[in-house]
């Protein structure tokens, strides 16, 4: 479904979650790590296939030895589960990132951090259970793939990740867009998965990382706990280029060589930065490299909202400035803030050379110039 803008109304402003300064870096842990898995998986009724289900007792407690890299199965797979794999590597990818996240920053983090910062300490202990589950979903696809693993392996060696959060309030924030990007990434990623052991897993999945983004938006920010009756859906280009705005040495990491081994034309975007007040029915400035399209001046530029099942497009201006002591000229760019949206929406810059506003809801990564982004729309109840 496609929209465009309405009038402007009175409503609360949107925010960006993801624009903070990288005042301070963390080393992460481990990415991809191999080594002992837990077997959650058993076998089905019908030929052996992994399905989901537990099939041992799971123990948070237990102290996993983690290698430098991880082995990733070579492509002998049938087409169908060859096609799996790519996205159980890419959810194996997500949870590695969110597990080293909530680790280094519990390392620099403590309760009475929270406390400073005016959180009490349940909200702590809550964010605790978060990275618990994040390492058990870690833990799950590793098991998984490891499960469809051939003799020769493809191996990755361990990235170390640098995370753009410098105090308390700025890990609620990261942890709250990372939760919400990976609930919409499992939805986008449905339709593609052919396992019915894999999509009850993702489901089970969906239905928790849902909560912990609903907990921290309302319970731990006073904001509201849902967007609307859908999910988002996303692309996995989308949601690697969004979970890279939390990532600063992300380019280093998602080389062409790691995102070979994802679902296919999984690419990372550039990023794309929001003023920091967005206020609706008002123009906005982004920031963004535009290079790509300093080339092609008959191009048109589109914003491009994604919320639940609905694609909001708002047409990109810009201007051209001279400062006084430079012969350069500057292009600032602007876009109209939507008013219909509430709750949080994947924002992203386009470029269609026609106007043609059909081709981006038929291919949504083609023609990317910058994004996505999460923004969070505000509302109050009733």
């Amino acid at each position: 479904m496609t929209k465009s803008l309405a009038a402007p109304q009175q409503n609360p402003q949107i925010r960006s979650l993801f624009d903070q300064p990288a005042l301070q870096s963390f080393e992460g842990e481990s990415f991809l790590t191999s080594g002992a898995g837990f077997d959650l998986m058993k076998e089905a009724n019908d030929g052996g296939a992994p399905t989901f289900g537990s099939s041992t007792a799971y123990n948070r407690e237990s102290n996993l030895k983690s290698a430098s890299s991880v082995h990733f199965p070579r492509d002998s797979l049938d087409s169908s589960e060859f096609s799996d794999l790519r996205f159980l590597r890419l959810f194996l990818t997500i949870h590695s990132i969110f597990y080293d996240f909530y680790d280094t920053s519990f390392s620099s983090f403590s309760a009475s951090d929270f406390k400073k910062a005016g959180y009490p300490r349940w909200v702590w202990l809550r964010f605790h259970e978060i990275q618990d589950d994040s390492k058990d979903y870690k833990e799950f696809w590793k098991s998984t793939i490891s499960s469809l693993a051939s003799q020769e392996d493809i191996e990755f060696v361990k990235p170390i990740f640098q995370f753009n959060r410098h105090d308390v309030r700025s890990f609620v924030d990261h942890s709250l867009a990372l939760e919400t990007t990976a609930t919409s990434c499992y939805v986008g990623a449905i339709p593609h998965i052919n396992d019915r052991g894999y999509l009850t897993a993702v489901a089970s999945i969906i239905s928790e990382t849902s909560k912990h983004s609903a907990w921290i938006n309302a319970a731990v920010k006073a904001g509201s706990p849902w967007n609307g009756p859908f999910e988002t859906a996303i692309t996995p280009s989308q949601c690697l280029s969004t979970i890279s705005n939390a990532v600063s040495n992300a380019p280093s990491i998602f080389t062409d060589l790691f995102l070979s081994s994802l679902p296919p034309d999984t690419k990372i975007h550039p990023h794309l930065q929001l003023s920091n007040s967005l206020v609706p029915g008002q123009e906005a400035q982004i920031t963004f490299n535009d290079t790509a399209i300093k080339s092609d001046p008959n191009a048109h530029l589109y914003g491009v909202f994604l919320h639940g099942t609905d694609t909001i497009f708002a047409r990109i201006t810009k201007n051209e400035t001279t400062t006084l002591d430079s012969a350069d000229t500057q292009t600032n760019y602007f876009i109209p803030i939507p008013l219909s949206l509430h709750g949080s929406s994947f924002f992203y810059v386009s470029r269609i050379g026609d106007d043609n506003l059909t081709r981006l809801t038929m291919n949504p990564d083609q023609d990317v110039i910058a994004g996505p982004t999460l923004v969070i729309f505000e509302y109050g109840s009733g």
